[in-house]
């Protein structure tokens, strides 16, 4: 088991480990080579067959508690206006954000077969002329893997290869990766000296670059489908056994599933809803038993599915160089690089919730927006009421505000159940019908949850018998599905890099030699790699992350040299004697800081993840929270607030260092030589930042901005202090 407690610390097993993993590859390459003329044609090719006849992946087995933060009124609606509870005393109360176990099978057996060919040709056109040009072709025979049947032990509900194929189609993703066949890489490149007399180079190439998708994607996809392997997420709740399953029973160690061991905790007759028979809850552990499901609850699993028009991703990548000898061992270069990457792989969830129907759904209720994200997916429907008046056979409730929440305009209202604890209606309007957020799917795109549905009644609410319950509502049917968040990795990424760079070199001549080098450099992508925690903030308005990257540097300078003493020294006497071989070796190097992003640590705007929501920027540069006083509303536009804080809005403080090496070589008779060597690194002991916490309440307790308006945040890691080694190295 594990617990994070945002900002502070992770504790317990690694969630991602252990990977074992077999793999063979035989690989068959051969190149041909062919001289005529002025023309040195080349052409070859590659074949490798790649096999992993076993890899486990034990993806949140062991269980994970989110600790982000925890607002008073949700641990009791009393404490309305109360501070906010840290993630430290939220893990104090054993009252975790959320719960994520992973179950079921963690081996995969996947191969693929890449594939490449290549033509070229480099021409001497004139003895001062060279031309360079080719084509490269490339193609990966990658495994289609089928789908796998289904049974949610908890709802009875069971799912064939081929709904489970229908569910994927209707969302347009896949496992494993397509076959992409149109990777042609034309290449061009050209050496020119303008006057033929060695000393002036004019350099240039463009061409097509097309990348290998991590097989590992293909992996994931393969086990994370919610299918051979099932990631249990469970919202907070209360402690009760007798609560619907959520994580703070698990945590707590309340949970009592059917046939368990009777416990004080647990008498004799008490069961947990939301755990199927067979669940085995490890006591002590704060976990299920990996290999036993206990069914899908009110948040379905995430799955990371690969999209069916899926991509290889390239670039165009260019480059232009100009080169002048100024002195017989000096040479000044200016260079220029152009990368343009396109088809990138990122994930996206494709079927993040709808919070506009979210919104509108919960206004049918109760008359007015909701004031918080958690009222419009918690509010509850009673299971059981009076006789409806006028003869209407259905039963009905009066509308009342919940306790210290602010006054719902329809309270006092009748209202009809249409599906106890799942659908309702005013009875003035049996058309506008309201659907529990729960088995709404929290208004995802894919389907409602009827595993939920299915469950809760024990069987009564069967699928037809939901879809036609839903008429009127905002929760429109679909193919039964499995899929909560669908972290799909899509191929629509773009990146772009420029950069300019000055080098003057001097060879060595004279007892010494240096290089100066200045880049400046600018990168700019929308998704910096494709790990699933770099999710957009929107996940339907994926240009507003395109940004500079986190590895974005815009300028870096380094100086290194070597001096030497003179070799004579050694046969003269005096000064120059005690001074004789010597090496005195600096490296300085200053540079720019790079950009992080800057994060709420609230779930805003109820994508249901609060891993990637930005805060949002006033007009005087002041950052806040959606919702909060003095920041914007809640709602804009009638969905959840996100953020207005560009991506990548945090700047690490600018680098710079001194190391510097010094050596004396002493010679012991004729063929014996002793090294005697000191470094030092940092020998400024400048505090250099590393890293800086990406949080809200750091960055404006640190109240440091840079002159462009980037943030400055408290630094959690430093790169080393001041260091000394010393060494001695024996020639003979």
């Amino acid at each position: 088991m594990a617990s994070n407690i945002s900002g502070t610390s992770f504790i317990g097993r690694e969630l991602f480990s252990p990977v074992v993993r077999t793999e063979t590859r035989y690989e068959f390459t051969d190149n041909i080579n062919f001289v005529t003329g002025n023309h040195n044609f080349k052409f070859g090719g590659d074949i490798a067959f790649v096999r992993i006849p076993e890899a486990i992946f034990e993806l949140n087995f062991a269980g994970l508690f989110n600790f982000g933060g925890l607002s008073a009124a949700t641990l009791n609606p009393a404490f309305a206006g109360a501070p906010d509870f840290t993630p430290v005393q939220q893990y104090g109360l054993g009252f975790p954000s959320n719960f994520i176990q992973g179950f079921g099978n963690p081996v995969s057996k996947i191969s693929n077969k890449p594939m490449a060919f290549f033509a070229q040709d480099s021409w001497k056109a004139r003895p001062n002329l060279t031309l360079n040009y080719g084509v490269r072709y490339d193609y990966e025979l990658t495994e289609q893997i089928p789908t796998l049947p289904l049974r949610d032990p908890l709802s009875g509900i069971s799912l064939s290869a081929a709904d489970v194929l229908a569910a994927q189609d209707a969302m347009g993703v896949q496992q494993g990766f397509p076959r992409d066949k149109n990777n042609w890489a034309p290449r061009l490149a050209v050496a020119w000296d303008p006057w033929g007399d060695g000393k002036t180079s004019v350099r240039a190439a463009f061409g097509i670059f097309y990348d290998h998708p991590l097989l590992a994607i293909a992996f994931n996809s393969d086990i994370a489908d919610a299918v051979q392997q099932q990631q249990g997420i469970l919202t907070p709740g209360s402690p009760s056994p007798t609560a619907l399953l959520n994580a703070v029973q698990v945590f707590q160690g309340t949970v009592c599933p059917p046939g368990g061991p009777v416990t004080p905790i647990c008498p004799a007759g008490v069961v947990t809803p939301g755990v199927a028979a067979g669940a085995q809850y490890q006591f002590g552990r704060q976990r299920f038993n990996d290999q036993t499901f206990p069914g899908f609850g009110p948040v379905l699993p995430f799955t990371l599915h690969v999209q069916k028009n899926f991509e290889y991703a390239y670039a165009n990548q260019g480059n232009f160089t100009i080169e002048r000898e100024l002195t017989k061992d000096m040479t000044l270069s200016g260079s220029y690089i152009f990368v343009g990457a396109h088809h990138l792989p990122h994930p996206l969830d494709i079927n993040a919730p709808r919070t506009d129907l979210q919104i509108q759904n919960f206004f049918r209720l109760a008359g007015r927006n909701p004031v918080n994200t958690t009222e419009a997916v918690a509010f509850s429907i009673p299971t059981a009421g009076a006789p409806c008046p006028g003869g209407v056979p259905l039963q009905c409730f009066t509308l009342a505000t919940p306790t210290g929440a602010p006054a719902f305009p329809n309270a006092g209202q009748t209202f009809a159940i249409i599906i106890p604890g799942m659908i309702t209606a005013p009875l003035s309007n049996l058309g506008s019908r309201i659907v529990n957020a729960g088995v709404a799917n929290f208004f995802r795109p894919s389907a409602p949850n009827y595993f939920l549905a299915q469950a809760l009644t024990g069987g009564l609410v069967t699928p037809p018998v939901l879809n036609g319950a839903l008429t009127g509502s905002l929760r429109t049917p679909g193919v039964i599905s499995p899929f909560g968040s669908i972290n799909a990795q899509t191929s629509d990424g773009n990146s772009t890099y420029n950069a300019l760079n000055v080098d003057l070199k001097k060879r060595f001549s004279n007892h010494f030699q240096f290089l100066a080098s200045y880049t400046w450099s600018h990168s700019i992508d929308d998704s910096s790699d494709l790990q699933t925690l770099l999710l957009p903030q929107d996940n339907r308005n994926f240009g507003a992350e395109r940004a500079d990257s986190l590895f974005d540097q815009r300028h870096r300078f380094v100086f290194s040299a070597v001096v030497a003493s003179p070799s004579s020294w050694a046969s003269e006497g005096g000064f120059h004697r005690a001074l004789s071989n010597f090496t005195i070796a600096p490296i300085f190097e200053m540079s720019s800081g790079r950009p992080f992003n800057i994060l709420s640590n609230q779930d805003t705007n109820n994508d249901q993840s609060n891993q990637t929501d930005r805060p949002t920027v006033l007009a005087d540069g002041t950052l806040c929270v959606a919702g909060t006083p003095g920041c914007v509303g809640l709602i804009t536009g009638g969905v959840f607030t996100s953020g207005s804080l560009a991506r990548n809005f945090g700047l690490t403080h600018r680098y710079m260092s001194l190391d510097l090496r010094l050596a004396r070589l002493v010679p012991i008779g004729e063929r014996l030589r002793l090294e005697l060597i000191a470094e030092g690194f940092n020998l400024f002991n400048r505090f250099n930042e590393a890293a800086a916490s990406p949080f809200i309440d750091d960055v404006r307790a640190f109240n440091e901005r840079a002159g462009n308006g980037r943030y400055f945040s408290r630094p959690t890691a430093t790169f080393d202090p001041r260091q000394f080694q010393f060494g001695l190295k024996l020639n003979f």
